[in-house]
């Protein structure tokens, strides 16, 4: 609700379904094959109580390793994870991967930060970024922090200097300033962004960071050339959009999938994203019409 009256506040009016347009099949089949991502970040016992209602501790001790201590060793060190390593057994366990492929992720939150998970797929050619939804108080206290804020010139940086984006688009972006968002979920994208790729003030003239993606992806790096996914449901897919419009002017080959994303930016800045961000609702994939 509070995204609705953050559009017509400012006088731009919701698009209606009608206005939306299906995803071509090819974004189908990859949000749907990305979606145990954005489903493993719930790591603690909210998944397992939503699928095993009766049985949900069982269910969770097993996903989180407690049943085979002996194991611990095998599991990645998350920052803010418990002593025997659940968390990233837990993420592990339900997208059915190897340990290796989970590079760095967070489970320890303050306000107005994302537990995130980053994972390599070598046989994808993919680097995809996991971001949890709402699960912990902290998160709640994201949720509720949805006063609105103007979205600076930093915030859009990576949208409105990207080559990648038809000029058309960023003139639209640019002759409707200001601009607005959710200030929790704001808080929260620009956190992770300093987490992951660094400080916007390290990048530069070729807009090169130290950060740990560009680790990954930087030229002659292990992740040379790959696609960048971004995906997560509800609160973690609102950030995840956020996210994706400070990262994409580095990574061409970026896309985020969104499952069910709370409203965290106004219409305009929606539809100057739409090429790069595929919102996921009810079971459809749609895009907003240029």
């Amino acid at each position: 609700m509070q995204g609705l009256a953050l559009l017509q506040r400012h006088g731009q009016s919701p698009r209606s379904f009608e206005d939306s347009m299906e995803a071509p099949d090819g974004l189908i089949q990859e949000a749907a094959a990305l979606h145990k991502f954005a489903e493993a970040a719930y790591t603690g016992p909210l998944l397992d109580f939503g699928r095993n209602p009766f049985l949900f501790p069982c269910a969770w001790l097993y996903r989180q390793g407690l049943l085979a201590p002996w194991a611990r060793n095998r599991w990645p060190i998350l920052d803010g994870d418990n002593w025997w390593r659940g968390h990233a057994a837990a993420f592990l366990k339900h997208v059915n991967l190897t340990p290796e492929v989970l590079r760095r992720g967070r489970v320890n939150q303050a306000k107005c930060e994302a537990a995130y998970f980053i994972v390599v797929l070598h046989h994808l050619r993919s680097v995809v970024v996991a971001v949890r939804g709402t699960e912990t108080p902290e998160d709640l206290i994201t949720d509720g922090l949805c006063k609105e804020c103007i979205l600076s010139a930093e915030d859009l940086h990576g949208l409105m200097n990207s080559s990648h984006v038809h000029p058309d688009v960023k003139l639209s972006v640019e002759s409707s300033f200001p601009h607005y968002g959710h200030s929790g979920i704001l808080g929260a994208a620009q956190d992770l962004f300093r987490q992951i790729d660094g400080n916007p003030g390290d990048y530069d003239a070729e807009c090169k960071s130290s950060g740990f993606l560009s680790s990954l992806l930087g030229a002659g790096c292990e992740c040379d050339g790959y696609d960048v996914r971004i995906v997560g449901h509800s609160l973690g897919g609102a950030i995840a959009a956020l996210l994706g419009i400070k990262l994409y002017r580095r990574y061409r080959n970026l896309h985020v999938f969104a499952y069910g994303p709370l409203p965290c930016v106004d219409a305009v800045v929606a539809d100057a994203c739409s090429e790069f961000v595929t919102s996921c609702n009810y079971c459809t994939v749609t895009r907003y019409q240029n």
